[in-house]
Parts: C-alpha cells; structure tokens; sequence
C-alpha cells in the first residue's frame, strides 16, 4: 500500500469516527445549555455586525475624505474662508452618499449637495464638540429628504477651515444586509429622556419571551437606538452537557491522531530527512551526490524526480554560463563596431571634401586640406582612444591584494593634483583609522577615473571622504557638477554610453569591475541639489 493511501486511510478513520462518537454521547448527554449557546451565537453575530457597521462608517469616511482633498473643494474651501463667493461652476459631489455639507468652524453650513435649504443654518455646538485631535467623528442621527425622515449615520471630518458633513440613510438595502448578517430582525427607536437617564447596554443579549434581544447600535450622541431580535436557531433541549462531550471525543481525536502521526513519522522521518538532506546539498551547489531512497512509494519517486532535476540542471548551467559569455561579448562587439563606425562618418566626409576641392581647383582648398586633416587627425586619434580604453579593460588583470597605509597613499594620490589640492578644487578628508588591504594600482586607477569624469562634467569641486562604517572602508566622491543622467541611474552602468562628446563610454565599466574584483559595491547617486556621487563601499574584513 502506498503512502498517499495508508495517510488516505488514517484521515478516513480520524474524520468518521470522531463524529459518529460525538453524536452518540451529544444525543445521550444533551439537555438544556440553549440560551447560553444562543447568547454566544447572538454575540458572534453583533461583532460580525459591528464589523459591518464599521466597514459602513469607513466607506463614508473614505468618501469624505476623497471631496476634502479634491482640488475644487480645496479651493472652493480657501475662497469661502476669505469670504468671498464661491463660484458657479462648482458643486458639492454627492460621491454616493445620500447628504453632504460643508460647515465653518462655527457650525454655520456653508454648501450643501442636495439640500441647498439648509444653507446658512447652524449644527448644534455640542455636535462640534465632539471632536478630539481634529479626528472624524460619527454620529447616528436622523436626517430628511422630501421623502421623509430616515435613521442615518452622519460622519464629520474636519477640513482646514470648517467640517465636511457627510453621510447615508439606513434604507431597505442596509436593512436587507445587516438582517442577514446578524440573522435577526433589525428595528429603530428613538432614544428617550428615560433612555439618557440610565445607559443603553449595548452588545448585551435580553430573553424577550423565547427569543433573543440586543442593542447593536447606540451612542452617546446617538438619537436612536438599533435593536437585534435574534431568530431562533432550533437547537430545542439539546447540548445539556455539550461541553462534557466535546472534551472528552476531543481527547479521544487527540490520541487517536497521535498514535497515528508517530507511527507514520516513524517510518517517514528517514526518507524526508534523505530528501531534505539533497536539497541543501543543492542549495550550496553541490550537484555530485544523488538521493537514493528504496521503495516503490511516492518518495521513491520523489528522489528520481529530484535526480534528473539535479542533472538537467547541471546541463543547464553549464550551457548557460556559455551562453551567458558568449552574448556579452556579442554585445560588446556590437556596441565597439558601433563606436568604432562613427569616427569614420567624419573621416569618410572629410576625404570627399578633400578630393572634390582637388579636382575642382578651389581657391580655397589649403583651407579646405587642412581642416579635413585636423578632423581626421582627431577622429583618428578618438578611435585610438578608444581601442586602448577596451583593451586596457579586457586584458585588466586580477587584482592583488596588498597592505596598504592610507595616509601614504592618499599622499601620493594627492601629487598628482598638486594645483587642484592647493586651489581646494579637490578636497580629501580621511576618518579611516590604521591600514586597508586593497590593490593600489587598481585604485589609482579608479580614482583618476572618477576625478577625471567629475571634471570633464563641468564640476569645478570634488571632496572625497573615507571613513569607517563597520568593518567596511566606506568612500564616497561627491563634486558640483549637473549629477548622472537619468539613463544610468535608470539602468544602471551601460557599456560606451557616454554624455560627453569625446567620451568613450567605458571609464565607470573599468571602475565597477575594479569594485567588483574587490568584491565590495559602488553606487550612484544625485543628491537634492543635483550633485553626482559616487559611494565606494569595500570590505576589510582581511585587513
């Protein structure tokens, strides 16, 4: 028999015999626990209701909300508080509520959606002053329409220069709703001078006769009060000692589900742990060792499964590190081929020029001879700029990692920009204490990259700053040019991209492959004010 079907079997057992217990000790020990029961049920539905009630008030405040921060409003808001009239064109939206008023913060109504009759009357104060924190308040009132009078829920939230007033009518589709959510017949009643003299327990289930009754909606500035008359849930005399049988078929499952998960852990502990094994052999990356299991069961099959997957995903590798290899360097030659070929644009114009001018006789071709020789002289001298850049990026060899004292080298860095460090064109500031393990040649390189792109980007200011930031040499190189394009800090560092018009495109390439080689990361970023930066975080955990 297979796994899936001794486990098949064993739920059979837990799901059928517990129940047919329970029912022969429920129908042997029931009596009368009805009413506790029915309160439980009574109040699970009253919070199901709140739920309800409180999705309700939410929408309206969403609504409210949305008209508040509506630009019309607000401006509409701005010229009412500066006592002007407030325009046409401009209508309070009713936004699916039923009654919606702007008020100032004297209570007056200002606008009103649907009931322009209210304009210029007054919200009672102690409405008002309901508020804490200038937060939503809500309240259960009654409001009219030229169909009557209805038990609504009102939400006020304040506006910057008064309230918005807003809300809808419990009608026959929240009736509907609510009745079949709480499974209870829903009625209103105006709360009276007895109601306010002593409180309105709500949530609290009352016997009416044979049926349950409870407050589901009361509040202290309520004027009415919701009442829940429960249906009878037809459960007669039963479950007298229902809670006695539900602990003891409880304690019977329990045992019963234990001796069955020990027996079937014991014989499955081995195989899954086989199983789990494998995976982290994989996840580590060894792909050597296949998972033998014996058997001829789902996990048997589960262990071939988990070997082919092994070895098709060894090819897989294998082919797409190829692959992988063999597009970047597609994709480099095709963007070399691309800078290489507009250098020659120029070139190829230059020597037509050159010759028409000859064969034409042109007065003016001395001229002529020696502007196209300084444009090929400089296309030329571009396209050797150029091949040196990729080469030097292609053959860079491995870095090699030497103690190296900061200071010294900071020293020798600032040599070559004698000018510069004297003027504070570039200005360095070192907070990193003892020394740092990288290569220096690399990072030479790497800083007269960056100092070079920060000034042919019109900066005029570099500072660099290298400090401590755990066990990490954290250099950032921040100057006051126009910052990075977009473009990069899009897409990240792109091959030959270059914004300059003699650039090659590949000066940030060498410097994120030095960072790369030492395994650290590089960053680039736009400060508020538009500024490039370059942060440099390398790791010293070996130094």
């Amino acid at each position: 028999m297979t796994f899936s079907g001794k486990l098949r079997t064993a739920l059979i057992l837990v799901a059928i015999l517990p129940p047919l217990i329970l029912t022969g000790i429920v129908y042997l020990a029931a009596e009368k626990q009805i009413v506790r029961i029915e309160s439980d049920q009574a109040y699970k539905k009253y919070e199901q209701f709140s739920n309800f009630l409180s999705a309700f008030e939410n929408d309206i405040k969403q609504l409210l909300t949305s008209i508040a921060k509506n630009s019309d409003f607000e401006i509409t808001e701005l010229r009412l508080a500066q006592g002007k009239r407030v325009g046409r064109s401009y209508r309070l939206p009713m936004t699916n509520l039923n009654f919606v008023e702007y008020l100032n913060k004297s209570g007056t109504i200002l606008l009103s959606a649907n009931r322009p009759a209210l304009i210029g009357s007054s919200v009672l104060p102690h409405l008002l002053s309901q508020f804490r924190n200038d937060q939503p308040a809500c309240f259960y009132q009654y409001e009219s329409d030229f169909q009557g009078e209805h038990p609504s829920v009102k939400i006020v939230i304040p506006t910057d220069s008064g309230y918005l007033v807003g809300g809808r009518f419990l009608d026959d589709n929240f009736h509907a709703t609510a009745q079949a959510i709480a499974n209870a017949t829903i009625s209103y009643r105006k709360i009276t001078r007895k109601d306010r003299n002593g409180p309105v327990l709500i949530g609290t289930p009352y016997l009416r006769g044979e049926r349950l009754e409870m407050v589901v909606i009361s509040a202290s500035m309520a004027e009415f009060v919701a009442i829940a008359l429960f249906n009878p849930s037809g459960l007669g005399d039963l479950f007298s000692n229902f809670y006695l049988a539900v602990i003891a078929v409880g304690a019977m499952m329990l045992l019963l589900a234990l001796s069955i998960g020990i027996y079937f852990s014991s014989r499955t502990r081995t195989k899954i742990l086989t199983l789990t094994n494998g995976a982290a052999r994989v996840a580590a990356g060894d792909f050597s060792q296949p998972v033998i299991i014996n058997g001829e069961d789902e996990f048997s099959e589960l262990a071939d499964s988990f070997n082919r997957m092994m070895k098709e995903l060894t090819e897989s590798r294998e082919r797409l590190v190829v692959s992988e290899k063999i597009a970047a360097w597609q994709a480099v030659g095709r963007k070399l081929a691309h800078e290489v070929k507009n250098p020659l644009t120029p070139i190829a114009i230059a020597t037509d020029d050159l010759r028409r001018s000859y064969q034409e006789n042109l007065a003016e071709f001395p001229a002529i001879l020696d502007t196209a020789c300084k444009t090929i002289k400089g296309e030329v001298g571009r396209l050797t700029r150029l091949i040196d850049q990729f080469a030097d990026f292609a053959k860079m060899p491995p870095a090699q990692f030497v103690d190296v004292v900061l200071d010294d080298f900071l020293g020798q860095l600032a040599g070559l920009y004698p000018e510069e460090i004297s003027s504070q064109k570039i200005i360095i500031e070192c907070d990193y204490p003892g020394s740092v393990r990288f290569d220096p040649d690399q990072m030479r390189q790497l800083f007269l990259n960056l100092i070079k792109n920060s000034f042919e980007a019109t900066a005029s200011n570099i500072l660099i700053k290298l400090m401590a930031e755990q066990t990490n040499l954290v250099i950032t190189i921040i100057d006051n040019g126009p910052g990075f394009p977009t473009t990069i800090l899009d897409d990240g560092i792109i091959p030959y991209f270059s914004t300059k018009p003699t650039g090659s495109g590949l000066g940030l390439m060498v410097c994120q492959r030095i960072i790369f080689d030492h395994e650290g990361t590089m960053k680039l970023s736009n400060s508020k004010t538009g500024r490039a930066q370059v942060t440099i975080t390398l790791p010293q955990t070996d130094a």
